[in-house]
């Protein structure tokens, strides 16, 4: 039987739900007993089961903490690692500690911006803490298809505080981009060609939010391929804000669109956020679904940081005022990779610091 026969198989299988879950589990428990230090037991053994046996199915459904349901489109590592999670009902999407980050910091926030919304993997958990403070999330998501996922999951969760763009942020208002490569590879640019069925327009959050009448983002995240320094500049109106006002940043670094060989304080994006008064953290977390309730949300200084290793990326946090990180749900690191992985080196690539217990 050839590769192609098999995975019709696990597709047929993948159909039924119930021997749909008892092949999962016994992926999980695959991974538990071929676990070892530098072997990705789910890239190189499961990862093609995990897919096959969801090849031929439409939307998903996963109930998230607290009291969502989440839909979506098998077709990214995101998912994937949603079928995965080891819990029934996990708190998060993707990226454990940048989503509770970010519920953090949305606490009494009015108003989030979310560049790279996609399906709303961090948009609707978001949206559902701003909505008790009648906050509102600024979604900008290109990807139609995406977009429509985003909106699905906003009207299924009864969410009417999200505002829905298809517009990628960028330093110019009006660009056309287009995407350039694949996958992790991809990485956004202006059409040399100018406006296509492939392009997409872009707005600056400057001019978005004094259109919109909005004083302050509290909040701005950022995962676009590679055009985060771009957006930024594109917000600096809202960035050059004093402490008090200036909004709170994450965003993704990866080593396919930024040099760091000189170190993370000498990158562009960087040295345009420190010279506007920011200070900023790489964010230790792991790219998929791992329980991290137990666990303080980690911080590393940068120049502090372990960057050794394959070309990856991760998320960084800026902040004007440090305080707002001096609680006991932040711990610093030094020496140790913000890439969390369960097949590499622990003493690196694991969490440290576990909660104190409340009695």
């Amino acid at each position: 039987m050839n590769m192609n026969a098999l995975n019709d198989v696990f597709g047929i299988i993948g159909q039924n739900e119930n021997l749909r879950k008892k092949f999962l589990e016994l992926c999980r428990q695959t991974e538990k007993e071929l676990a070892r230090i530098d072997f990705n037991v789910r890239q190189e053994v499961t990862a093609p089961i995990i897919d096959a046996l969801h090849a031929n199915l439409g939307i998903l459904m996963k109930k998230i903490k607290p009291n969502i349901d989440f839909y979506f489109l098998y077709r990214s590592q995101i998912a994937r690692e949603l079928v995965m999670s080891p819990e029934e009902m996990p708190d998060h999407v993707w990226e454990p500690q940048t989503t509770r980050l970010l519920m953090y910091f949305s606490k009494n926030a009015k108003n989030v911006a979310i560049g790279g919304a996609y399906a709303g993997d961090q948009a609707i958990l978001v949206a559902k803490i701003l909505k008790d403070k009648n906050g509102v999330c600024h979604c900008f998501e290109p990807d139609k298809e995406q977009l429509k996922m985003l909106k699905y999951n906003a009207e299924k969760n009864s969410l009417d505080n999200l505002v829905f763009n298809d517009l990628g942020l960028w330093e110019t208002d009006n660009a056309d981009i287009i995407m350039v490569g694949e996958d992790a590879l991809g990485r956004s640019e202006v059409s040399k060609e100018g406006k296509s069925d492939e392009t997409f327009s872009t707005v600056t959050l400057s001019s978005y939010g004094k259109k919109k009448g909005i004083p302050h983002f509290d909040v701005i995240m950022l995962d676009i391929e590679g055009a985060e320094l771009s957006a930024l500049k594109g917000a600096e109106f809202y960035l050059k804000q004093s402490a008090e006002h200036a909004p709170k940043i994450v965003f993704e670094l990866h080593r396919n669109y930024v040099n760091w060989d000189d170190g993370l304080d000498n990158t562009d994006i960087v040295k345009y956020l420190k010279d506007l008064g920011y200070n900023v953290f790489a964010l230790r977390d792991y790219q998929g679904h791992v329980p991290m309730a137990e666990y303080a949300i980690e911080l590393i200084k940068l120049s502090e940081t372990y960057l050794k290793g394959p070309a990856h990326g991760f998320n960084l946090v800026a902040v004007k005022d440090v305080n707002v990180l001096k609680t006991d749900l932040f711990k610093m690191c030094s020496g140790v990779s913000p890439k969390l992985l369960l097949h590499r080196n622990p003493a690196l690539h694991a969490p440290i610091h576990k909660l104190a217990k409340s009695k």
